[in-house]
């Protein structure tokens, strides 16, 4: 896998394993931040068997979000012009163990937070606006 990230350090490539790694072993965990992917995430992927959901909505978002906890690792591959739309809320998803959710005809309720989040980014110019949108302490760089 070390192989398929390109041009990277092995300090990078060392953080991008730890990260599938812990989405692997630790699926109803929060990592804390979003994986950016430039190029080819599947090859990262795959070799793991994570099933990938892709999101391009909150409404997307929030149907697997905040439903039961997954019983098998998995990731959402998140829109990047999205993910620079809704940076606020996003930010909260990928910062907090738990979170307030309130369905239609139902009480505030505190769920588990299990968000994985990969976004696959066209170049620089979209990376600098995802840091900009999610604080670059809430991402973790694959070139």
């Amino acid at each position: 896998m070390a192989n398929n990230i390109q041009d990277s350090d092995q300090a990078s490539v060392g953080n991008v394993m730890e990260w599938l790694v812990h989405a692997l072993q630790k699926p109803t965990e929060p990592v804390g931040t979003a994986l950016i992917v430039v190029g080819a995430v599947e090859s990262l992927i795959q070799p793991l068997g994570i099933e990938t959901i892709p999101i391009s909505s909150m409404d997307e978002l929030k149907s697997f979000c905040f439903d039961d906890p997954p019983s098998s690792a998995r990731v959402f591959l998140v829109d990047p012009t999205f993910c620079i739309r809704n940076g606020a809320m996003l930010k909260l998803l990928l910062s907090e163990a738990s979170i307030l959710v309130r369905k239609m005809g139902e009480d505030l309720k505190v769920i588990p937070n299990h968000l994985h989040m990969i976004v696959k980014a066209d170049g620089e110019h979209q990376i600098d606006a995802l840091e900009k949108a999610l604080g670059s302490r809430r991402i973790l760089r694959s070139t």
